[in-house]
């Protein structure tokens, strides 16, 4: 099954201001049909642990067994603003999440911004997991679905990196049995966003993505890094890998560095539905050029799609979508950061991507959609006309009938027009009924909303008498 998700809920969130707060407003995970619309996994990078093993409902059940604890609420602060603590397994996880030792989550204003990630996505009723390097599973029992995690430290999580994606790739199987009509989504900081890329090419090449929806990597070597054996092999080598990272871990990094240029364009070609985002941050020191860093700039965190040296923020070679770098000083590793973070965790809690996370997790939880119909026309739920050529008399599907319409795409069928100014690539003097195609979920330009970027319709006879695919570039509204 190929899972997908709609717009409206997108366009609605990323065009509106965050709402207004409540005492608390983080609330309990959704639930419909005894599951959650969808679920946030959670990765983390380099030198994290979480040594504690648990299991625990991560929705509330009525009869729980005993000794397995119920997680009722997501949200990384109480109603009365302490620190919330999670059950083993599940807290330090989290509360990483929300950035702990800093005030994101717990200064006044912290929770109603567009930073604070958990509890935006608890306020939208998401269930959070986080993943462990040692194993982490959800399965169906009696009283409920349980999630259970193994402890792992450090070693763990500079494991050869195929072990880490293939424990990656076992936890998001185990979500999609336990609960089939759950959409996933994954966010991952760091190294381990190397390791959630990696498994969801694996998805994407073989056209199984399943319930997965999309991948965020956050200040990710998604292209490994420039100084890759320094940084791999020598620190973590001389030090006993206590620091730095084991030798498979660099040689990953040192392959996706030489084949930088030729990897990005495969995740173009394979992202084509916006399943993967890549969000990166100019001007962390962990990629600075000095002789103890990764080095690569912001070359290892993105997408390009030309070659380029990474030291652009406004490079043209970066390919938005799939990237996204927050444009404010703010979100600037060299600036003076938010809510007291700055650095390497900086691009979690940048407002442009907390946003595009959010938005992607309010979208599995609404039934309204979202396209442009027309060129420079607002996103419409369900337009009955779509505009294939933006001059006036140009090619128009008309009278559409949608049998799916979801995140990574839809379909339907309609009478297609090949007026007069778009007979050179469309053949038909008479109207003719067609299926339709849209995808590329695209964030436009000023609005904060998403619309889909991409029009086909196959099996079109073209001008050249043979049957081929019309392509409509659809765009996003300015307005």
């Amino acid at each position: 099954m190929r899972w997908s998700l709609p717009i409206a809920a997108l366009a609605l969130l990323l065009a509106s201001p965050a709402p207004a707060a409540a005492a608390e407003r983080c609330g309990g995970p959704a639930v419909a049909g005894g599951a959650p619309p969808v679920v946030f996994v959670v990765l983390d990078g380099n030198h994290s642990a979480e040594t504690e093993s648990g299991r625990a409902y991560p929705l509330p059940v009525a009869r729980p067994a005993r000794g397995i604890p119920v997680v009722s609420s997501y949200c990384p602060v109480t109603a009365g603003g302490a620190v919330r603590r999670f059950p083993p397994g599940l807290d330090a996880g989290l509360r990483r999440m929300a950035i702990s030792d800093s005030a994101v989550c717990r200064s006044p204003g912290g929770l109603r911004t567009d930073s604070c990630l958990l509890a935006r996505l608890a306020d939208a009723g998401a269930v959070v997991l986080p993943f462990s390097y040692a194993g982490s599973a959800l399965e169906p029992t009696p009283a409920g679905a349980v999630f259970s995690f193994t402890g792992y430290d450090n070693p763990d999580s500079i494991q050869p990196p195929e072990v880490s994606v293939a424990r990656l790739e076992a936890m998001v199987a185990s979500i999609e049995r336990t609960w089939p009509a759950t959409a996933i989504v994954v966010g991952a900081h760091s190294n381990g966003g190397m390791v959630a890329e990696a498994m969801w090419e694996q998805r994407a090449a073989a056209r199984r993505l399943g319930n997965l929806v999309r991948v965020y990597t956050w200040d990710s070597p998604i292209n490994g890094i420039a100084n890759c054996l320094l940084g791999g092999a020598l620190l973590g080598d001389l030090l006993g890998e206590k620091i730095g990272s084991s030798r498979a871990v660099a040689a990953e990094w040192c392959r996706r560095w030489g084949d930088r240029d030729a990897h990005d364009a495969r995740i173009i070609e394979l992202s084509r539905d916006g399943s993967f985002v890549a969000a990166g941050a100019p001007n962390d020191a962990t990629y600075a050029n000095g002789p103890l860093s990764g080095g690569g700039e912001l070359r290892p965190q993105l997408v390009y799609r030309c070659p380029d040296d990474g030291s652009r923020a406004d490079s043209p070679c970066i390919a938005s979508p799939p990237s996204l770098v927050g444009p404010t000083p703010t979100c600037d590793a060299a600036g003076p950061g938010l809510f007291g973070v700055s650095g390497h965790d900086l691009v979690r809690v940048c407002p442009r991507i907390v946003r595009h996370q959010l938005a992607t997790v309010v979208a599995a939880t609404d039934d309204r959609m979202a396209a442009v119909p027309a060129c420079g026309a607002a996103p419409r739920p369900r337009p009955g006309t779509i505009a294939l050529d933006c001059a006036a008399d140009g090619a128009v599907v008309r009278d559409l009938r949608w049998s799916s319409w979801r995140f990574a795409g839809a379909v339907g069928t309609g009478v297609l027009e090949c007026r007069r100014a778009s007979r050179t690539r469309c053949a038909y003097r008479t109207p003719r009924r067609v299926r339709v195609e849209l995808s590329a979920p695209t964030p436009c330009a000023r609005a904060r909303r998403f619309a889909y970027g991409t029009a086909r319709v196959p099996r079109v006879r073209t001008a050249r008498r043979h049957r081929t695919v019309l392509v409509g570039a659809l765009g996003c509204t300015r307005r």
